[in-house]
């Protein structure tokens, strides 16, 4: 049985964030809720999807977190 991939540090993120606070307000504006295609993913299924718009993998997790 395989491990599951470990979801980026939130932290990293909000530090990335604080260099660019306007990324953070894009970041909220893009990610409307906690579901993907009305599927609720780990960040081992999220990774393979292709993220809205302009976002990072990342970014995109951190805002679908937020929505959780």
């Amino acid at each position: 049985m395989r491990v599951p991939a470990k979801p980026p540090n939130i932290n990293d993120t909000l530090a990335l964030a604080a260099t660019d606070p306007k990324r953070l307000l894009t970041v909220s504006e893009k990610v409307t809720g906690p579901l993907v295609s009305g599927k609720y993913l780990h960040w081992d299924k999220l990774r393979y999807y292709e993220p809205p718009d302009d976002l990072t993998h990342q970014e995109w997790w951190f805002g679908i977190k937020m929505h959780r």
